[in-house]
């Protein structure tokens, strides 16, 4: 118990959880500006989500970094100087490893707990909408009263019967230069049909059904009409958008203990600094460790959508790191107990003779 409080203690301060939770749970959303207000109406913003996202990424990374920087000191720490109390416990080399890194673990979570507690103290509830997937398609979709043939357009969205009750699309639509100031554009599939004036750049929507299948036709007149399938999202509807945080706090706290875990066992070999420093581009040049995910969750909170929760892949890459702290700390303290038990033949000896 006094070695988990020791990790506990060495892990992200107590200090750090309540100046993130008193900061998120002070922070108000601000009165939108003109440009803002014009960003909601063409749904391109949210407010809200805008609050959840800044406040997530600004504490987040801070969280992220102390993180870092502390399980380094801590890898430091015990295979160094507090290794002489440590290493000569009863307990198994690997059970005191991993009692330090289940301490570090657990200070790392209290910090993603205090400020979701924080954040969603002032950013409101109700029911949302979840990002699902970016839809498959060819790299732009553009569409344009003259030639006829350009005024049609069919699109495949997702394979028939991926898309679940209640799926909708949602499309950035954007006006091309010359051809008159707006044109209609109206999206159509087997459960119904809506007509859209586009005069400028404007996100739209449609429900899909089971066959995930699309038609896309263009009006008489006006400017030619420029679709990116990359820009689009297909999502369902949620309960609460309460969810956002728990998806982007499981995202940070898996990130915070892969970086501590990491930096704790590399800290065992390596300077603080360095250590750190390591962890950081280890993290970064991955992808299955999750850092471009959790940006990209930041992305889709920003716009008002609950992102996705972490994939498996990034548990599979957290139990990884954990793996590996434990076993370079463990590998640190069967040093410190081979130092502490030749010391203590030493003086054995000398006592002898004496």
């Amino acid at each position: 118990m006094r070695l988990l409080r020791y990790g506990f203690r060495r892990g992200v301060p107590m200090w750090a959880a309540a100046l993130a939770f008193v900061f998120a749970a002070a922070s108000a959303v601000s009165s939108a500006s003109e440009a803002g207000r014009l960003l909601e109406t063409a749904g391109l913003t949210d407010p809200a989500g805008m609050h959840r996202a800044r406040l997530w990424s600004l504490f987040g990374l801070f969280g992220f970094a102390l993180a870092t920087w502390r399980g380094a000191e801590l890898g430091g720490l015990l295979a160094g100087r507090d290794r002489g109390w440590i290493a000569p416990r009863p307990a198994s080399r690997s059970a005191l490893a991993a009692t330090a890194l289940l301490g570090s673990a657990a200070a790392a979570w209290l910090f993603v707990v205090a400020l979701g507690i924080g954040v969603e103290l002032r950013a409101g509830g109700g029911p949302g909408r979840q990002l699902l997937a970016a839809p498959s398609g060819p790299a732009v979709l553009r569409l344009a009263a003259e030639p006829a043939a350009a005024r049609r357009a069919s699109w495949q969205v997702a394979a028939a019967g991926e898309l679940p009750v209640a799926a909708q699309l949602e499309l950035l639509v954007r006006p091309l230069a010359g051809g008159g100031r707006s044109a209609a554009l109206t999206l159509a599939t087997s459960a119904g049909q809506a007509t859209f004036t586009i005069g400028a750049v404007r996100r739209v929507d449609i429900g899909l059904d089971a066959s995930g299948a699309l038609e896309l036709e263009h009006g008489d007149t006006g400017p030619a009409l420029a679709i990116f399938p990359a820009e689009a999202r297909i999502t369902a509807p949620v309960a609460s958008r309460r969810r956002t945080s728990l998806a982007l706090g499981l995202g940070l706290g898996i990130l915070i203990t892969t970086a501590a875990a990491m930096a704790m066992g590399l800290g065992t070999r390596l300077g603080a600094g360095l250590a750190t420093l390591l962890t950081f581009a280890i993290l970064g040049s991955i992808p299955a460790f999750g850092v471009s995910d959790w940006f990209t969750a930041l992305v889709a909170t920003e716009v008002g959508l609950v992102p996705h929760f972490p994939q498996a892949t990034v548990w599979l890459t957290l139990a990884l790191s954990l793996g590996l702290g434990w076993a370079l700390v463990t590998r640190a303290l069967g040093r410190a107990l081979g130092t502490a038990k030749g010391t203590a033949q030493v003086t054995i000896t000398r006592g002898g003779q004496a």
